[in-house]
């Protein structure tokens, strides 16, 4: 508000009394309460340490476009981040290494499920065959947390014995019993299953699932003694949406 004092025209005066009114206002606006709701719509926000390094940003990335938010370490290196992994994801929450490895994320392809880290089933070996039909010989208890079980196995048969292999599960709601992958069979030698049982293969599976996998085999001609070996069964993270 005017002082008798303002009104008075410029005199030696005026300077000093201009610069102890921008004294007064700096040290109202510094008693203030400020950017209490802020709103910006381009660019980023970013709180940086004394020496300069950005720790936590958020808003419109420079390179990729993409809005995110990001805290970072005292060596500059993202440890927690929310943003879109490359062009067609969805957002993902996720821990990463130094080197910008996730080792903790949702799943960018398939919603509700986890992405990292891979989670391993524990599969039991339950016996060796011989048998004409099919036998489990290695068995365990899925609790689905992924949207995709990654499944590796090796058969092996000795010469003159031919042998089969195959995956199975408890699938969906109902617990019906289904093949995940291929059957593989061998004679006189080794072979592999590789495969990604996906959502066309596990059909109705929710969250927290309770499912039994089984690597089971069979001796279809031959009389020797042939084995399965269960290299391991993962939940995995969707690769793409025509995983999930």
């Amino acid at each position: 508000m005017p002082t008798p004092a303002d009104m008075l025209p410029p005199g030696p005066d005026t300077l000093m009394r201009r610069i102890a009114a921008l004294e007064r206002q700096m040290r109202e606006l510094m008693a203030s309460r400020r950017a209490e709701s802020t709103t910006f719509g381009s660019g980023q926000l970013t709180v940086k340490t004394p020496g300069g390094t950005g720790l936590i940003t958020t808003g419109q990335d420079s390179v990729s476009g993409r809005y995110q938010v990001a805290m970072r370490r005292d060596d500059g290196t993202v440890g927690l981040a929310l943003s879109a992994q490359g062009s067609g994801e969805d957002d993902t929450a996720a821990i990463l290494t130094r080197s910008g490895q996730r080792v903790l994320s949702d799943d960018a392809h398939a919603d509700d499920w986890l992405g990292r880290p891979w989670i391993p089933v524990p599969m039991h070996a339950a016996v060796s065959f011989t048998a004409g039909a099919w036998t489990t010989t290695h068995t365990g208890l899925w609790l689905a947390q992924h949207r995709v079980l990654h499944l590796q196995a090796m058969l092996s048969a000795p010469v003159a014995s031919t042998a089969q292999m195959r995956f199975t599960g408890s699938v969906g709601t109902d617990g019906a019993v289904s093949t995940l992958g291929p059957i593989v069979t061998v004679s006189g030698g080794d072979s592999y299953i590789q495969y990604r049982a996906t959502a066309a293969d596990l059909g109705v599976v929710e969250y927290g699932d309770y499912i039994t996998i089984r690597l089971e085999a069979q001796r279809t001609a031959g009389a020797g003694t042939c084995s399965a070996v269960c290299i391991g069964v993962w939940g995995s993270e969707a690769y793409t949406e025509t995983e999930t």
